[in-house]
C-alpha cells in the first residue's frame, strides 16, 4: 500500500500544471466586460473543467486497477468495487465531454463574429 501511496503522489504532483491552467480564466478587467466575454468566460471554465477532469480520471482509474489487481488477497468485494468505480469515471467523462461539446456547438455556430451584436440590439 506506501508504494501506492507515493505512485499517487507523484501523480498529483505531475498533474499539478493542469491546474495552472485556471490562470486567466476572466478574459476582462474591471467594468470592460460585455457579452462575447461572458461566452469566452464560459468556454475558459469548461475549458478548464474538462483538462481539470483529465489528471482526476486517470487517478480513479489506477486505483480502480489497484483494487481489481489486489481483490485476490484481500477479498472478492474489491472487484466490485473497482467495476462500480471504472464505470462511475466513464460516465464522469462521458457528461464533461458531453457538457463540453453542446457548449462548444452553441458558441461555434450561434455566436460567430459579428452575430452577437444581433442579440443585443
Amino acid at each position: 500500500m506506501n508504494n501506492f501511496l507515493k505512485t499517487s503522489c507523484l501523480i498529483t504532483l505531475f498533474s499539478l500544471p493542469y491546474m495552472v491552467l485556471g490562470q486567466g480564466l476572466v478574459p476582462c478587467e474591471g467594468v470592460n466586460c460585455g457579452f462575447n466575454d461572458l461566452v469566452q468566460l464560459a468556454k475558459n471554465i469548461l475549458d478548464f473543467i474538462v483538462m481539470a477532469s483529465i489528471p482526476a480520471a486517470v487517478l480513479g482509474i489506477v486505483y480502480a486497477g489497484y483494487l481489481y489487481l489486489t481483490a485476490g488477497v484481500e477479498g472478492t468485494g474489491n472487484i466490485a468495487k473497482a467495476k462500480d468505480i471504472f464505470v462511475k469515471i466513464v460516465i464522469g467523462l462521458v457528461l464533461i465531454l458531453g457538457a463540453w461539446l453542446i457548449v462548444y456547438t452553441i458558441t461555434s455556430t450561434l455566436f460567430q463574429k459579428g452575430t452577437y451584436e444581433n442579440f443585443l440590439s
